[in-house]
């Protein structure tokens, strides 16, 4: 099926304005746009109206800045945290997509500005900087548990930011598939960071999809910049997927539900060496695919922008994706 232009929710976005996306409870599409002089703006999508509402700020309540983190929660609800860049701060808020309502909730115990969130378990964990600190969804205060060690933390400088991922046994696996690969494995039992398996593929999409986290395209070969069609799944170890029909580097992997997903966005090619990283935009991928990573591949087209965008689900099975000026519904 191919992809349906839909209006933004706001004025284009412009060039130091950050754009997070998120699916809910619902099959609703919740967006969020800041910056560090405009006020912040929040819209929901609904696919079945197929419109843009805009969510009103409510003064506190809604205290999004830029470079916040945000995440969907297992109740349906959006959760906002830290942010602030160049001045980073300790704020944390619920959405609630039925009301239409921010909540402040309780403050960080650090300041964190692009926090790496994620679920594990029944808790949210936020990571910057060698700092851990988790929520459990209606406790009144944060816990800080054990940091990461500084042979994790060379990934603060990576062009593309670590991955946090809730694993299915419960641990949490900070993930780098940036010009390097390594991760870290937080135990369950006992909160401590522990060296994981490294990742076997460097600038790959990295998603939870069911019970395995994915890694798909990207490059087999440290510091050789190239593409390929490998799909990596992890489970209790890293095992060889379904291959991709076409190379990737730096796609998305959106878990849709099930065990299906989708491998999209990215490039075709790796930029040569030297040249900036938007040389990505010259040759975008052309097409996503749909699948469970062990069955044949669907091919479908990918959304009309250039190799980075950000993406959600949204109800009966969709995909929103958002960049800058533009807006694009795919549907299966």
């Amino acid at each position: 099926m191919p992809w349906h232009e839909r209006p933004v929710f706001s004025p284009p976005h412009r060039d130091g304005m950050t754009l997070r996306l998120v699916g809910l409870a619902g099959g609703v599409a919740l967006a969020t746009r800041t910056s560090m002089d405009d006020p912040p703006e929040c819209a929901l999508f609904d696919p079945v109206s197929d419109r843009w509402s805009t969510i009103e700020p409510a003064g506190p309540a809604t205290p999004l800045l830029y470079e916040h983190g945000l995440l969907a929660l297992p109740d349906g609800r959006a959760l906002a945290v830290g942010g602030g860049f160049l001045n980073p701060t300790a704020n944390c808020s619920t959405f609630d997509p039925g009301t239409r309502t921010w909540r402040v909730g309780p403050a960080l115990p650090h300041a964190l500005s692009s926090p790496a969130v994620a679920v594990v378990g029944e808790r949210v964990l936020a990571v910057r900087r060698g700092a851990v600190v988790a929520w459990t969804p209606g406790d009144a205060e944060w816990e800080v548990l054990p940091g990461l060690g500084n042979e994790f933390l060379r990934t603060e400088g990576s062009f593309y930011p670590p991955v946090l991922v809730g694993a299915p046994d419960g641990s949490a696996l900070w993930v780098v598939v940036d010009s390097f690969s390594e991760a870290a494995r937080m135990n369950p039992e006992t909160e401590a960071w522990e060296d994981f398996e490294r990742p076997p593929l460097l600038a790959a999409g990295v998603a939870r999809v069911a019970g395995e986290v994915v890694l798909a395209g990207g490059d087999e070969y440290e510091g050789q910049g190239l593409c390929s069609r490998r799909v990596e799944r992890w489970r209790t170890g890293w095992q060889r997927g379904r291959e991709l029909p076409e190379k990737r580097r730096n796609a998305r992997v959106i878990w849709l539900g099930d065990r299906t997903m989708a491998v999209v966005g990215g490039a075709r090619r790796a930029p040569e060496r030297g040249t900036r990283m938007d040389a990505y935009d010259t040759e975008p991928a052309e097409s996503m695919f749909v699948g469970d990573g062990e069955s044949e591949w669907r091919v479908e087209p990918s959304p009309p922008f250039g190799a980075f965008f950000d993406c959600c689900p949204v109800g009966g099975g969709g995909l929103l994706a958002l960049q800058r000026s533009g807006c694009h519904l795919w549907r299966p």
